[in-house]
């Protein structure tokens, strides 16, 4: 056997030096593309803290909105007649659920983005889920993607809320229902409380 390694000795370094340069490359591969994932979602949280609109939808969504709230949304998406400023009001939350809708698509049907992933937007998607009329409206006029997301997640949160710690998918602190998600909350709450 040793006699037959000697003899064929470069081969085998070459067959070595394959393997080892095609599992390298499979690895970097792999990490640039976390790489470009991290980017993506680190760049989707940036906009809903510094658009405008979607900030202002985000405040709505976690109750936290002076003059609208989810049900207000419900209200005009069902009625025959709104006042502009209603229509606008629903052209922005559709917005909003469009946003989350391309996200949640990446995730669902794409498969590009992971469970940790999309669980970034977790607070986001929670907030969704804890309101049935929202959740249903998902449902049925397109978002469906919203609610898949949610469905998936959905036991991720459970175990670790159910192990007693917070686990890697559970929803953050910081996202949750009283601290609300990052930046516009805060920045809305301290402008409504002080």
């Amino acid at each position: 056997m040793l006699h037959i390694i000697l003899q064929n000795w470069e081969m085998l370094a070459a067959i070595f030096a394959g393997v080892w340069g095609i599992l390298t490359y499979l690895r970097t591969q792999r990490n640039e593309l976390a790489w470009k994932r991290s980017e993506f979602i680190c760049g989707q949280l940036s906009k809903l803290d510094e658009d405008a609109i979607l900030a202002e939808i985000t405040m709505v969504l976690f109750d936290r909105h002076h003059t609208y709230s989810i049900n207000d949304f419900l209200r005009i998406a069902s009625a025959q007649e709104c006042s502009t400023e209603e229509n606008n009001f629903f052209m922005a939350f559709e917005r909003y659920l469009n946003f989350l809708w391309r996200i949640c698509y990446a995730h669902v049907v794409l498969n590009t983005l992971k469970d940790a992933d999309i669980n970034s937007f977790g607070a986001y998607l929670w907030a969704i889920r804890k309101h049935k009329g929202l959740y249903n409206y998902c449902l049925n006029e397109g978002f469906d993607e919203i609610n898949k997301s949610i469905e998936i997640l959905g036991p991720l949160w459970r175990k670790s809320t159910e192990s007693g710690s917070r686990g890697f998918f559970s929803p953050s602190p910081h996202t949750t229902w009283h601290a609300g998600p990052h930046q516009a909350v805060h920045k809305g709450y301290r402008a409504v409380a002080g």
